[in-house]
């Protein structure tokens, strides 16, 4: 199982490049723009909401990872450096091309990934 589990996570990731770059002729990068336009507090309000899941695994993760010894296990050191990065850059990632997409709407979209595959087109073409 625990073997398998690194296969099913590869692919997974290999279908949210590719949901993230088909979709990508959806991206309007002025949805990203005012970045605070009400001020820090609606901010404030919503990572307190949504900190819960998915972004309480990198906190979690980032205060082990101090306290992994460094004597007897570096590639292990260095690999959960490596899977937290990952994680947070995808789930930034993620975050960024859903409200690129959206716009104002995007904290109202549940499942944002799903979401942002639905708006995928393909055009059939007549020869």
């Amino acid at each position: 199982m625990a073997r398998l589990f690194v296969l099913h996570t590869a692919m997974v990731m290999v279908y949210v490049i590719l949901i993230l770059g088909l979709a990508s002729f959806n991206y309007h990068p002025t949805y990203l723009l005012p970045v605070m336009p009400f001020g820090v507090k609606p901010i404030l309000l919503g990572g307190y909401f949504s900190y819960g899941f998915p972004y309480v695994e990198l906190f979690l993760f980032s205060m082990i990872l101090p306290f992994v010894s460094t004597n007897q296990n570096k590639p292990l050191r260095r690999g959960l450096f490596v899977a937290l990065s990952i994680n947070a850059l995808s789930l930034i990632t993620v975050t960024l091309c859903t409200i690129m997409t959206y716009g104002p709407i995007a904290g109202d979209r549940k499942y944002s990934m799903f979401q942002l595959a639905r708006t995928i087109e393909f055009y059939e073409l007549s020869l």
